[in-house]
């Protein structure tokens, strides 16, 4: 599509593009239009953000990519976004900036005049560079003030953000995700107790020193946990899963480097279906009570280097809804449970779905600020970055 016609397109109400950096000028011409799946911003005349001002009737989702090229609040208030009643909305900023240009970025000011629609549903801010969190987020110790419609809320490679308050005032949030936030220390105890929450995840956020888990609400379905400080490692009671142990359906344990067996409290998870164990570097074995797990219908194991064995034949026997287990990246254990010639294969011979081979992944802890993406062209890596997301936070 020619960039210099779209502007004559004043009757268009749908435009879709795929997921490359291309985007045609003057798109806020387009005054009629009502579905625009993502925005590039730019720095040229009819590429800045302000062309999504006049855009008054979008609803649906909304992605705006390039945020680093915002100069500062006042032009990121151009973009209107109070005023526009979309669904979902995803604000993106460089995935590879260097190192000069995250300390001197102007991301807290962009954020501050991003203040989306009270009615929005879905918020997902990803490799933001400021550290605090703007005023229509935090405002009167409540999170997303006047905001009772937001059902997900998801936080991605945040570089400087040391902190996380307590939630308050989110009465309908079901879905929060804290993924790879480097510079992240603690997170408020009683953070989230007063949310409805039916999916956490919180991972990859290796200078966490305090997490408030304390007190995860009652009903929880899914939990994606761990890739913590030594500080949380060692002092985390996983009592905490007591109070949703009759709700629990889905458990992630992430990268627990310093633990040598599993939390034996995840024994009494009586509605557990879906166990992952992800990079347990000093795991050598699976405890017996695995077998008290009977709900339990699939099992990743990832990454864990020296695992050697599961547990005996008879607790796996009393796993009897297993249908799918998966082994990674385990070479010990893979060698030992290898189909028909393995010493552990007899144990595991009757489920209907064993799975060794390798999938595409990203080494875990490896984000958008860390210098391995240095080298990859940037369209590639947010491809591979969204491709991540959805093999590992879903």
């Amino acid at each position: 599509m020619p960039s210099e016609g779209i502007g004559d397109l004043i009757n268009l109400r749908d435009i879709h593009f795929g997921r490359g950096e291309y985007m045609p000028a003057n798109i806020g011409r387009l005054t009629s239009l009502q579905t625009l799946g993502f925005f590039n911003v730019g720095t040229r005349k009819g590429l800045k953000i302000e062309e999504l001002g006049s855009l008054s009737r979008l609803k649906g989702s909304l992605n705006i990519r390039h945020l680093e090229c915002v100069k500062d609040k006042l032009e990121a208030k151009l973009a209107k976004l109070h005023e526009k009643a979309v669904d979902e909305l995803e604000l993106w900023w460089e995935l590879d900036r260097s190192k000069s240009e995250l300390e001197g970025n102007h991301d807290e000011e962009v954020l501050e005049g991003l203040r989306p629609h009270p009615n929005l549903q879905r918020l997902k801010i990803l490799t933001y560079g400021g550290k605090n969190l703007p005023s229509w987020m935090l405002s009167n110790e409540l999170f997303l003030p006047n905001n009772f419609n937001l059902v997900e809320l998801e936080i991605k490679w945040w570089g400087k953000l040391n902190s996380i308050p307590v939630i308050n005032g989110l009465s309908s949030l079901k879905q929060l995700t804290i993924w790879d936030c480097k510079e992240l220390t603690s997170i408020a105890d009683r953070a989230f107790e007063k949310m409805p929450l039916e999916k956490v995840s919180i991972a990859s956020c290796p200078k966490l020193e305090s997490l408030g888990a304390t007190c995860l609400p009652l009903g929880l379905k899914e939990l994606k946990i761990g890739y913590f400080s030594e500080e949380v490692e060692e002092s985390l009671d996983f009592s905490f899963i007591h109070h949703i142990h009759t709700s629990l359906e889905k458990l992630s344990l992430v990268k627990w480097e310093k633990l040598t067996q599993l939390p034996h409290h995840i024994q009494h998870l009586i509605a557990l279906r879906e166990l992952e164990i992800w990079g347990f570097s000093k795991l050598d074995a699976l405890p017996e009570w695995l077998g008290n797990l009977s709900s339990l219908e699939s099992l990743l194991i990832e990454g864990c280097m020296n695992l050697r064995c599961l547990p005996s034949a008879e607790a796996i026997r009393h796993l009897t809804k297993l249908k799918k287990l998966e082994i990674r990246y385990c070479p010990v254990l893979e060698e030992s449970c290898a189909r028909e010639t393995g010493a552990e294969w007899p144990k595991i011979s009757h489920i209907p779905n064993v799975n060794y081979s390798p999938r595409l992944s990203l080494p875990l802890g490896i984000g958008p600020m860390g210098k391995s993406h240095s080298q990859i062209p940037t369209t590639i890596l947010h491809e591979l970055l969204i491709l991540f997301s959805s093999l590992i936070i879903s």
